[in-house]
């Protein structure tokens, strides 16, 4: 196995580990259910980081991310910082457990994690475009970087608002351009 195989299977154990992190919390819920008080906004923004972790996975696996022609240490740990933050970022969304008594209530859940997971969320968007530019060289201004802006932009207006209303708006925001974008993306 070459360097790229690797690269590629450490970003998968990371990426699996997070995708299996959120899907167990949606599982405790669904579990849980007449005990939950469902909000659909957390709900939409687990779908969101769900597609942004098989968009990355997508990428390595491509070699899109060019991290197989690496020299240094370096730039394999610059490079690992996304799939982490992928992995904090649904590990942060949902509710772990409800509570021993009583209903568990999405929505404040969401209140409380809201702040971590949107600022993880602008953190990874940055971090993609930095490793974008180590992986070419120079700056690249296409359309992914275009989505990449306009996502950094709705994370960035949620945040300061603090206002569910923003948050709803940032996640149909970002979702529809997300869907749009893995719809034209071709695999090969």
């Amino acid at each position: 196995m070459d360097i790229g195989g690797y690269w590629a299977t450490f970003v998968s154990i990371i990426l699996g580990v997070g995708v299996a992190d959120l899907l167990m919390n949606f599982h405790r819920l669904l579990h849980e259910r007449k005990r939950v008080r469902w909000d659909a906004l957390p709900l939409v923004w687990a779908v969101i980081a769900l597609l942004w972790i098989i968009n990355y996975w997508w990428a390595v696996a491509a070699n899109l991310t060019r991290w197989s022609d690496t020299r240094f240490v370096i730039e394999f740990a610059a490079a690992a910082i996304p799939p982490i933050m992928l992995f904090l970022m649904a590990a942060s969304l949902l509710p772990r457990a409800a509570p021993a008594e009583g209903r568990l209530e999405m929505r404040a859940e969401w209140q409380k994690a809201r702040g971590l997971f949107l600022t993880l969320a602008a953190l990874y968007q940055c971090m993609a475009w930095i490793n974008v530019t180590l992986a070419n060289g120079v700056p690249v201004w296409d359309f992914v970087a275009l989505v990449r802006a306009i996502t950094l932009t709705a994370l960035a207006l949620a945040l300061v608002l603090k206002d569910r209303r923003a948050d709803w708006a940032a996640a149909l925001v970002i979702l529809t351009m997300l869907t749009w974008r893995l719809a034209v993306q071709p695999v090969g």
